[in-house]
């Protein structure tokens, strides 16, 4: 019997140890729960020593350490549990003492102290003797009416300890949560029940041959938060207990083998051997390095066994880490990239659902829902928003019931966890994810989301101004297409007004160019003295009478040939002709306008003769024009120089004047039609601008080149250059 509750408390001792152990070095975060567990089993503990000291060993030691071991340490022990499962159901780290309960738990620390020191300062209170006896397990004695009074205390401490299992469980949202619970409830029950049972019930009724049965029954409390711990990821201690789970298996694997192995050789070569010692020796070393070998294989095993069976909800978090990069690199399209970042972050986690929100500046934020059904109202999204700028919330956020206190909506739509997704310091979105369908969130996946949501803002971020930019060019487009209508609009008014004045000037012109002919005819009769003789001063007059006539026929017909051209009409009919006696005729018929301008006209013509393919009516215009324009825009006793010359089998024709010139700005533009400048408009007001448009087309239409340079207020020079006829 003294063997059996030895190794029931051993048992008990190792396993609690294990546990506490366990906790300490794989819980991820030491939260005040993972603390207030970790002290329960330190009781859990000192409660199983007291039970060994008390039972087994001297009597003295037993009534003195032991018994207050076994008194005062599960009055703790229901404190701590309180506090375990408050801290557990809250999950908040923000203060020790929970601020709508610190009273009351102040009030059970409180009576948990005086109870404890009551029993300290009377030790005899509750268990009055302990005795020895032959088997070695000493008798204890116990005083009914304290012993009674210390079981009242524990029924109510076991009684809030319910208390708050029931509480938790009318506030704990999250399914898997809930699962903890009550599996925790389910253990604490079951030990609380047999252990009251052996350890209260029976002590009373004067049997206290079972107490050594309670801290066995803490074996099954351990067994149901191991449990816990791989099933529903109580204190994120899966790895490392699939991890001891490999390892234990590994080294009993090996173990046993090494037993088999070495006993068969063992057996085998010991059989009439004369050398067993050797032989054995030999073996032992080979099924070490035989088992050194199958070592690393072996473990390899193990741990896939072991992944495979405990982490079949699990997920590569390296691989969707990969996944999310390249959407991230390939998407630029927001709403996509929304819906899409909600779908897989939903999926891997195993999520009840995913949310992405994001906000714009000047649109409807974009929200994505993973079930593709909306379920949040935009008040409550907002509200969520505002309640994350104004906590200043950074990393990834676990709602509690801290969070859940100040925001509803978190509570109402059964939010488990947070992303706020943060710019430069500001909140451009959230990413949301409900209660895990299986176990709670561990902090490998808060790893996993906060570098999600670090590389979700940049790429969230490009998206939007991507779009901006796509609204700004539509925008720009839309503009310009509009300004585009306008001005084509406005052009084929533009060109029906200058059809329309087109037409005018080809009616005016060919319905003044025949009177004037008839003008230009008879004074041209007179001035032979058809009609009689005249005096110097008449003849004077009609000569300017008919210059003035002679020149309006000229403009006439350069408005003509305008109108031909703008209407496909304008024909050059070229023939040989020698340009040294077209421009010397010209020369001579302005001569009479030099005179009454006060200026000279000279002209050297060239001894030989020179020949071109030209339309000799259109080429005089041309000539003409550029003497015209050279003698009215020329100060009076200035000198006018015509020249013609050849030059590499061309033709060059300049007229240089002493003129006001052509200003810079004004030369691109200057043989355009109608165009003046404006230093040429004050000069001569009645100009048209169609003489030097004329003279471009002439002589583009002769294949030849115009000749011009200009300096404001020094002259111009003004021709053009053809090709020699060579025949």
């Amino acid at each position: 019997m003294q063997v059996l509750i030895m190794s029931v408390l051993t048992a008990a001792g190792v396993t609690n140890l294990a546990l506490i152990v366990l906790v300490m070095a794989g819980a991820s975060r030491h939260s005040v729960y993972v603390r207030a567990f970790l002290v329960a089993m330190v009781c859990v503990l000192l409660w199983t020593l007291g039970t060994g000291l008390l039972l087994l060993a001297d009597p003295y030691v037993g009534a003195t350490v032991g018994a207050l071991l076994f008194a005062v340490a599960p009055m703790f022990l229901t404190f701590f549990l309180v506090l375990f499962i408050a801290y557990l159901s809250d999950d908040s780290d923000e203060q020790f003492l929970l601020p709508q309960r610190s009273s009351y738990i102040v009030g059970l620390l409180f009576a948990t102290i005086l109870g404890a020191v009551t029993i300290i300062l009377s030790p005899k209170s509750v268990i009055t003797d302990v005795v020895a006896t032959p088997t070695g397990i000493n008798d204890v004695v116990i005083n009914t009416s304290g012993y009674t009074t210390y079981v009242l205390y524990l029924t109510v401490g076991f009684a809030a300890v319910f208390r708050e299992f029931f509480l938790a469980h009318r506030q704990i949202g999250a399914q898997v949560a809930r699962k903890q619970m009550f599996a925790i409830a389910f253990g604490v029950a079951l030990a609380i029940v047999l252990s009251a049972m052996t350890n209260m019930l029976l002590p009373i009724l004067g049997n206290t041959g079972f107490l050594w049965l309670g801290p066995g029954w803490t074996l099954a409390y351990v067994g149901v938060v191991v449990f816990a711990i791989i099933h529903n990821q109580l204190f994120d201690l899966r790895m490392a207990v699939v991890r001891t789970i490999a390892y234990i298996l590994l080294l009993a694997t090996m173990a046993t083998a090494y037993f088999v192995l070495a006993y068969a050789l063992s057996a085998l070569f010991s059989r009439g051997s004369l050398m067993p010692d050797i032989r054995a020796t030999a073996s032992n070393v080979s099924i070490a390095l035989l088992l050194a070998v199958l070592f690393q294989p072996l473990k390899q095993w193990f741990d896939y066994v072991t992944r495979e069976i405990f982490y079949q909800d699990s997920y590569d978090s390296e691989r969707l880490l990969a996944e999310m990069s390249r959407l991230f690199a390939s998407t630029l399209q927001l709403r996509l990239l929304v819906e899409e970042s909600a779908r897989r972050i939903a999926k891997a986690l195993k999520a009840s659902y995913g949310l992405v929100y994001v906000e714009r500046s000047k649109a409807a934020p974009v929200v994505a829902f993973t079930d593709g059904r909306r379920t949040f109202q935009t008040s409550e999204l907002k509200a969520i928003a505002a309640r994350l700028s104004k906590d200043k919330r950074t990393g990834v956020v676990v709602v509690n019931q801290a969070l859940e206190h100040k925001c509803k909506v978190l509570a109402k739509r059964h939010v488990a966890l947070i992303v706020p997704l943060q710019y430069d310091n500001q909140l451009v979105g959230y990413i949301l994810l409900g209660e895990r369908r299986v176990r709670r969130y561990t902090q490998r996946d808060l790893a996993v989301l906060h570098t999600i949501g670090d590389e979700l803002v940049v790429a969230t971020k490009n998206a939007l101004l991507l779009h901006e930019v796509r609204d700004l060019n539509t925008n720009l487009q839309r503009r310009i297409d509009i300004a585009t209508k306008e001005l084509t609009m406005s052009n084929k008014k533009l060109l029906k007004l200058d059809e329309a004045k087109d037409e005018f000037i080809s009616m005016a012109s060919h319905q003044l160019r025949t009177p004037l002919t008839s003008v230009k005819g008879y004074i041209s009769m007179v001035l032979d003295g058809d009609v009689g003789p005249i005096n110097d001063q008449q003849r004077k007059l009609l000569r300017e009478s008919y210059t003035s006539s002679e020149r309006m026929v000229h403009l006439i017909g350069d408005f003509l040939n305008v109108s031909r051209i703008q209407t496909g009409r304008f024909v050059i009919d070229t023939k040989r002709i020698d340009i040294r006696r077209l421009i010397r005729e010209e020369v001579e018929s302005m001569q009479h306008l030099v005179d009454s301008h006060d200026m000279q006209l000279v002209f050297q013509p060239p001894c030989c003769e020179m020949y071109v393919q030209a339309d000799e009516g259109k080429l005089r215009q041309v000539v003409m024009n550029f003497i015209d324009n050279a003698i009215y825009y020329s100060r009076s006793k200035s000198t006018i120089v015509v020249k013609l010359c050849k030059d590499h089998g061309e033709v060059v024709f300049e007229v240089h004047d002493q003129g006001i010139g052509v200003p810079k700005a004004a030369q691109a533009r200057l043989f355009s039609k109608f165009y003046r400048a404006d230093n040429a408009r004050r000069q001569r007001p009645d100009g048209t601008g169609v003489g030097l448009y004329l003279a471009k087309k002439i002589i583009k239409e002769h294949q030849g080149s115009l000749i011009f340079s200009s300096t404001e207020g020094r002259g111009s020079v003004f021709g053009f250059r053809l090709p020699l006829d060579q025949k």
